[in-house]
């Protein structure tokens, strides 16, 4: 188990390359959102530090399935742009996986 909080502090003019809005200028939706980042303004925005800052928390949860496999479950929040984050993962020993038993 385990928690970080992270804040990023950008300084001087920053660029900001979305994935939410391609090259052609369409953006994606995402409903329900009160704050706006660079990142729905276009695919590539120039500007101030502050297009780049953020801050928020993550936590996750391990566990060891069995000797060969682990698995993570993590939530992220950030607080800057309201934007929830929901990861799992699996992990696979592989030196374990092929060394012979004896």
């Amino acid at each position: 188990m385990g928690a970080a909080g992270y804040e990023i502090a950008p300084f001087g003019n920053q660029t900001v390359f979305s994935r939410v809005v391609g090259p052609s200028g369409i953006a994606g939706t995402r409903s329900g959102t009160t704050h706006e980042g660079s990142f729905n303004a276009g695919h590539e925005t120039t500007g101030s530090a502050s297009i780049a800052s953020d801050n928020g928390f993550s936590t996750w949860l391990d566990a060891s399935l069995n000797k060969y496999m682990d698995a993570e479950l993590g939530y992220t929040r950030s607080a800057h742009y309201d934007l929830n984050s929901v990861s799992f993962s699996l992990g696979f020993n592989v030196g374990r996986l092929l060394r012979t038993e004896k």
